[in-house]
């Protein structure tokens, strides 16, 4: 049976939840922290994010617009296009958004890392430490 991978990740930002909600949504402030995308906040939507591709990666990622609750939660599958290989399963990233204070607490969770090879999960981890 193969486990289940989980990564979760958690900040804070000084901004209130709908400042927040709009470089989660916004193509071109989505575009700015994570990368080039068509996204549209509307459920049953499905969306690319677009980069140069490099080694077996095509630079694809296709998604799928699961959940929208502005500015609380917004729910989307993702499934890297590879060049060489088949693709994985679908992970599921949940984007929810807390008021905290003056501020926002963001909150994600990525699920469906079990089909990913180490360095793609190894990847991802820090991935989103950073953006």
């Amino acid at each position: 049976m193969t486990k289940v991978r989980t990564l979760r990740k958690e900040v804070f930002y000084p901004q209130r939840p709908e400042q927040v909600w709009a470089a989660l949504t916004t193509p071109e402030a989505l575009a700015e922290w994570l990368m080039p995308n068509d996204f549209v906040a509307e459920e049953g939507r499905t969306f690319e994010f677009r980069v140069d591709g490099m080694l077996n990666y095509s630079g694809i990622t296709e998604c799928r617009v699961l959940e929208v609750v502005p500015p609380e939660r917004l729910v989307y599958t993702w499934v890297t296009k590879m060049k060489n290989r088949l693709d994985h399963p679908p992970m599921t990233l949940v984007w929810t958004l807390r008021p905290e204070g003056t501020g926002t607490r963001l909150i994600l969770e990525q699920t469906g890392l079990e089909h990913l090879s180490w360095w793609w999960r190894f990847s991802m981890t820090h991935g989103w430490t950073r953006m």
